[in-house]
């Protein structure tokens, strides 16, 4: 058993609306048995103009969706909403994560 580590990036253009969902998917040189993903770290922030808001929710969630040969499918949650408690207000962002493969 040997571990595999390998970071993503996974960005979120500025858009409006509830919590967002993008997938992204990690290759590695060997089969992968299983894998697990962390948060590593991440940006967020309104785009609109006079976006000095008080924040009421940021929700960020990473998790494998799927492992298949070499390949680890990763998705991730995303959402920012301010004081309001409506996510009316256009927010971008990114985060960044590391999947931990055992091959």
């Amino acid at each position: 058993m040997s571990i595999r580590m390998k970071q993503f990036t996974i960005r979120f253009d500025p858009e409006s609306g509830g919590i967002r969902h993008e997938t992204t998917t990690v290759n590695f040189n060997e089969t992968v048995k299983r894998a697990n993903a962390v948060l590593k770290g991440f940006d967020a922030s309104f785009t609109a103009p006079g976006s000095d808001r008080d924040l009421r929710q940021l929700h960020i969630d990473i998790d494998v969706e799927s492992v298949t040969d070499h390949a680890v499918n990763v998705k991730a949650d995303f959402g920012l909403r301010d004081a309001s408690g409506n996510f009316d207000d256009p927010y971008r962002g990114f985060i960044q994560g590391i999947v931990i493969a055992e091959v």
